[in-house]
């Protein structure tokens, strides 16, 4: 018999509303958060090409948290956060997905550590390329949050052991 895995619902819930304002104060973007589900759900190919990740590790814990961005969506996040219109990827903007990351990691750490958590300092990676596959391994509950903005869609992803 399996057991169904724990999910950190307050983890979550703290990831999504840290993007959210994130968006809402760097980028002057407004955010609507659709239905989470899980990867098992048969999830294997989100069509994105931008992934922010970073670690999470606290005394009760160990995962990820990533933003997910298919192309044409990035570019408009990172035109509102810069105040220039970016229609292609370059040098520019290469690194924003992490800059991003950092400032919800931040909004993040600092609420859930007043609960309690103890989350460790971490420095994010960007990973590019086209139509990336996101997969989660079997040691992993891994919660994907959907996110629609006037540029388009991405993803917020939870990834816990």
């Amino acid at each position: 018999m399996t057991t169904e895995p724990k999910y950190d619902v307050n983890l979550i819930k703290t990831f999504v509303e840290g993007t959210v304002d994130t968006l809402k104060v760097q980028c002057s973007i407004a955010a609507t958060v659709g239905k989470p589900y899980k990867l098992s759900d048969g999830v294997k190919s989100l069509g994105v090409d931008i992934i922010g990740i970073i670690g999470l590790t606290c005394k009760s814990f160990k995962g990820t948290m990533a933003i997910c961005f298919p192309t044409k969506t990035y570019l408009g996040v990172m035109s509102g956060m810069l105040g220039e219109t970016y229609t292609e990827m370059n040098s520019d903007i290469q690194d924003g997905a992490g800059e991003l990351l950092n400032i919800i990691f931040g909004y993040t750490k600092r609420i859930l550590n007043q609960q309690g958590y103890e989350i460790e300092m971490a420095i994010p990676s960007v990973i590019y390329g086209a139509n990336i596959e996101v997969q989660a391994d079997a040691k992993t509950t891994s919660v994907f949050v959907p996110l629609s903005t006037p540029s388009g869609d991405f993803y917020v992803k939870v990834a816990v052991k």
